[in-house]
């Protein structure tokens, strides 16, 4: 039998019930592709998390009904932003390092690329999941 490759998701947190969650189109589209989904638990620890991912051979980095919190990367909140939820991005931001500390590849969805660029350090405009662009590419603008 072959292996499945592991992959890890961070869960996510409804906060009233203080419950983890995770929708299960994740796990399903995981499993049909062949991987192994393996569910990481929001506890912000990094030995716990350097842990689980050291067994992992990839990492999907779900999307999420909370922004990052501006105070992370230096901004101040504002009137657009969203619910914050501080276990869950300090779990996703050490999932993040250990991933690229031990070489792990990561997948991110849009929104959670915005945690990924600030565990980088890089700057992080949050005005702009507000803004629309829009655009022409053809497959020969595309490599």
């Amino acid at each position: 039998m072959t292996k499945r490759p592991c992959i890890g998701i961070p869960m996510r947190i409804e906060i009233p019930t203080e419950r983890f969650y995770l929708s299960r189109y994740y796990s399903e589209a995981i499993a049909a592709a062949g991987g192994a989904p393996v569910h990481i638990s929001l506890i912000p620890n990094a030995d716990y998390i350097d842990s689980v991912v050291d067994r992992l051979d990839g990492i999907l980095l779900p999307g999420s009904d909370s922004d990052v919190d501006p105070l992370r990367y230096g901004q101040q909140p504002h009137h657009g932003l969203g619910n914050v939820h501080p276990i869950k991005d300090e779990t996703d931001l050490l999932t993040i390092a250990a991933a690229e500390r031990l070489g792990i590849p990561l997948l991110a969805s849009t929104q959670r690329l915005a945690g990924w660029n600030v565990s980088s350090r890089h700057s992080f405009a949050s005005s702009r999941r507000h803004q629309t662009r829009t655009g022409r590419t053809s497959r020969s603008s595309v490599s």
